[in-house]
């Protein structure tokens, strides 16, 4: 699992932010098997930009998601909160 104190915040709007997390931290803090069920999972999700970095962000809501539902290589509509 990927510390809290890994989390990127990111500008968003005047006054607000934005939590995620990159696929490298993902890749980190994960195994080979899990990267894989992780990136089969957020197939078709929308992702965020990084600033400075130009790569995508996954919402941290997403992969804490991922991480509640055990991990899971794909996802349908019943299984979102």
């Amino acid at each position: 699992m990927i510390p809290e104190s890994e989390y990127i915040k990111i500008p968003y709007g005047d006054n607000d932010t934005l939590t995620v997390v990159s696929f490298d931290l993902v890749k980190k803090y994960h195994t080979e098997e899990d990267v894989e069920r992780f990136g089969k999972w957020m197939y078709g999700q929308t992702c965020t930009v990084i600033p400075d970095t130009g790569k995508s962000g996954i919402y941290i809501h997403d992969y804490e998601r991922w991480l509640r539902q055990g991990k899971m290589k794909e996802q349908c509509a019943h299984d979102w909160d």
